[in-house]
C-alpha cells in the first residue's frame, strides 16, 4: 500500500491579515454564499438539500428561499428516533411554511458500520461530509425498498 498526501492547505492560505472593514468582508461572504446557492439550485432535475436544526442549515435555507421560487426542492433530515439527538423539531420549525417537502431519513445505530463501509468503498477518496454521504446511501436504500 502506498500513502500519498491528498492536499496541502498551508500553501493556499495567506499569512497576511485582511485589514478590510468587517462589513465589507461580510458583504463579500454573503455574495459568495448567494452565488453558490444560485449555481447549485439551477437544475433541470429535482434538487434536494440536507438540513439539520443548526445555524448553517438555517442560513442556507433562508438563502435558498430568497434566491429561488422553486417549491419542489426537497429537504432531508437524519433522525435516530432518540429525542436526545434528533434535530427534527428544529427542522420542522424552519420548514413550517410548508414550502419544501420534508423527508426524514431514519438511521439506526446498527446500520452505521455497513453504511460507513459502503461510503468508503464507493467514494474511494477522502470525504469530509460523512453525515451527508451516510444520508445519501441510507436514503437511496430506503427509496429502493419503497
Amino acid at each position: 500500500m502506498k500513502i500519498n498526501q491528498w492536499y496541502e492547505l498551508k500553501s493556499h492560505v495567506s499569512d497576511e491579515f485582511d485589514m478590510r472593514d468587517v462589513s465589507v468582508i461580510g458583504e463579500e461572504y454573503l455574495q459568495l454564499l448567494t452565488e453558490s446557492i444560485r449555481l447549485r439550485f439551477r437544475s433541470d432535475v429535482p434538487v434536494g438539500f440536507n438540513i439539520s436544526g443548526g445555524l448553517d442549515s438555517s442560513i442556507l435555507l433562508s438563502l435558498v428561499n430568497q434566491e429561488t421560487d422553486k417549491s419542489d426542492i426537497r429537504a432531508f433530515t437524519f433522525a435516530t428516533g432518540d429525542e436526545r439527538y434528533d434535530e427534527v423539531p428544529y427542522v420542522k420549525m424552519m420548514l413550517k411554511d410548508g414550502r419544501h417537502p420534508h423527508d426524514i431519513c431514519m438511521l439506526r445505530p446498527e446500520e452505521i458500520p455497513e453504511l460507513a463501509a459502503s461510503v468508503q468503498y464507493y467514494e474511494d477518496e477522502p470525504f469530509g461530509g460523512f453525515q451527508c454521504s451516510l444520508m445519501q446511501t441510507s436514503l437511496s436504500r430506503q427509496k429502493v425498498r419503497e
